[in-house]
């Protein structure tokens, strides 16, 4: 069968955009009327082609004629987007390839495509990798997503609005909101460094341990875990278990010895879960700790066997120890122990306790987690909130914002894991769904995945000269310094430019340079990472308003001063490092 010309243009450049779209060749589901409606069963996508259509190109620009990006869901007969797309980017979700498919047959869409100026979505895989885009990032705050007729205004449009409002939720948890934390996990990587350079290195234990075993247990400490310990304490001789920091506790009282335990907080309260008297029960124990655990975390883990690994984080690849590894690039210890699980090259995965949701009675961890006081009020203020599928589908679980962005980032691993084939089962019996996992009983991922006992790991000591990284902490402190001092005169030649009236428009070129500039510094670390987001996204947002030039640059002004005091902080944290 021949493609009518402008469908094969189109799939041509798909293949290039989108190699994983396959559009049909049948394209009997609509039918296309002489005025370019298309009709779907008794339902047709447009009352009156033109006037809709008219109207709506009118609509968007008076109110939207300076957005350099609009969200639509609905493709319709693709003939409005052909004329946005002259002005400005668009994204479409339209989930029928059908329809795609009539319509690439009748208007060439391959120069859009090819540009990037018409994204398709077509399905939830793709959403994740349209995030990767700068512009949708930053377009966090001009989103809104329309729909294309009314014929497209059905629970579809509120399932992709939703699934936009997390990616953007995700992604703003990503790039942090507060520089408090920051400053506290910068210093105390910085009072745990010595430490570190004198523990065993993570990049040493993962070449030493890769491959050695087929089958890990991931241990949370969701309200699901307490019919799980028994078993768990059966097969502990077979299993690699891996166990969250504030499992660790749970486990000890059950008699449950883990291979691994892992901590990612920086707060001073998570390190009470390692204030224990050391005994033969840690003896076969590796702590794998974040370096910008509190401080008390390695006191008290002083006698027992640990290591320090750096977050993937700006600050800590400025510290160039890259010998050490890397590990924690989610945001909750579940994340860091499955990018341990996956890069040690587990072919099975196995999570339990991993609810991420309140049981029906609203509890929020199993019942003899320690800090479960702290948590007493969680159900009351999240309730029907964060309402998510339930484990095994066909019902709803309770969740909450923070659980429903570390879902989304343990689903992002585990898809990744596949491409490495590594199978992940959710044995949690409880909870929220986690996408991507093969849901099966705990009884049955042990009977049917741990066939041998497990090896045991051996652990290389290492150690490397401390004088290399405090060089490094004294050239990121100059170079800070010495940024400042640049930043200082640019905002004092702005105020005088301010006061004359004169050469305004220069600082429109001069402000995106200095922070094109700083992103390239290696003293832009994490602190920054919020400011500068927003910044972006705030450029973005005063585009599309078509501000004047006075709003536009004191609203970047505004940006550069925060930025300057916060340089200012992180110098002071630099040069206290001896």
């Amino acid at each position: 069968m021949i493609n009518p010309p402008h469908l094969t243009k189109n799939l041509k450049a798909l293949k290039q955009s989108n190699p994983n779209l396959n559009l049909p060749q049948n394209q009997d589901k609509f039918s296309l009327s002489d005025d370019f409606n298309l009709y779907f069963k008794e339902q047709k996508i447009y009352q009156n082609v033109k006037e809709e259509l008219s109207a709506k190109l009118i609509f968007l620009r008076e109110h939207y004629a300076y957005y350099p990006l609009l969200y639509f869901y609905g493709f319709g007969n693709g003939t409005l987007y052909k004329i946005l797309c002259q002005r400005q980017s668009i994204v479409v979700f339209e989930e029928d390839l059908e329809l795609l498919s009539l319509v690439f047959s009748l208007i060439d869409f391959s120069e859009e495509i090819l540009s990037k100026k018409l994204i398709l979505i077509t399905n939830l895989k793709e959403l994740d990798a349209l995030f990767q885009n700068e512009l949708i990032q930053t377009s966090y705050k001009i989103y809104t997503l329309f729909s294309h007729s009314a014929f497209y205004e059905n629970e579809n449009l509120e399932f992709w609005h939703s699934k936009m409002k997390e990616h953007f939720d995700f992604l703003l948890l990503q790039k942090g909101n507060d520089t408090k934390d920051t400053l506290v996990g910068m210093k105390h990587t910085l009072t745990n460094l010595s430490t570190m350079l004198e523990r065993p290195k993570f990049k040493d234990f993962l070449q030493t341990y890769r491959f050695q075993n087929k089958t890990a247990i991931i241990v949370s400490t969701g309200p699901s875990l307490t019919k799980q310990l028994p078993l768990l304490k059966k097969i502990q001789d077979k299993a690699v278990i891996f166990a969250a920091d504030s499992a660790y506790t749970i486990l000890k009282k059950e008699n449950i010895k883990p291979d691994f335990v892992f901590s990612l907080e920086r707060l001073e309260l998570t390190s009470e879960f390692f204030n224990e008297n050391s005994t033969k029960f840690d003896e076969d124990t590796l702590f794998i700790i974040s370096s910008l655990t509190h401080p008390n975390t390695l006191k008290y883990l002083e006698d027992k066997n640990f290591l320090l690994v750096l977050r993937p984080f700006y600050f800590e690849n400025a510290l160039k120890c890259d010998e050490f590894g890397y590990l924690g690039v989610g945001a909750s210890v579940a994340n860091m122990a499955y990018e341990c699980a996956a890069a040690l090259r587990f072919e099975n995965i196995i999570f339990i306790g991993q609810d991420l949701a309140y049981d029906e009675g609203g509890l929020s961890h199993e019942k003899s987690y320690t800090l479960l006081s702290h948590h007493k009020d969680d159900f009351k203020r999240d309730k029907d909130k964060f309402l998510c599928e339930a484990y095994g589908g066909g019902a709803l679980a309770q969740s909450s914002l923070a659980w429903t962005l570390f879902r989304l980032g343990l689903q992002r691993d585990i898809n990744t894991a596949k491409i490495l084939n590594i199978r992940t089962f959710n044995a949690t019996q409880g909870g929220a769904r986690i996408e991507g996992t093969i849901e099966k009983s705990f009884a049955w991922c042990c009977e049917n995945l741990l066939c041998e006992k497990k090896k045991k790991f051996t652990l290389k000591s290492g150690k490397i000269p401390k004088e290399n990284t405090l060089l490094r902490v004294k050239s990121l402190a100059q170079g800070g310094e010495e940024f400042a001092l640049k930043l200082e005169n640019v905002l004092k030649d702005f105020e005088n430019a301010i006061a004359k009236n004169e050469n305004l428009e220069c600082f429109l070129h001069i402000f995106k340079q200095i922070s094109e500039d700083f992103k390239k510094q290696d003293i832009c670390t994490d602190l920054f990472l919020n400011l500068l987001f927003d910044l972006e996204s705030e450029r973005l947002k005063l585009k599309a308003q078509n501000a004047d030039i006075m709003s536009d640059l004191n609203t970047q002004k505004s940006y550069f001063v925060k930025l300057f005091g916060l340089l200012k902080e992180q110098n002071e944290l630099l040069k206290g490092y001896e």
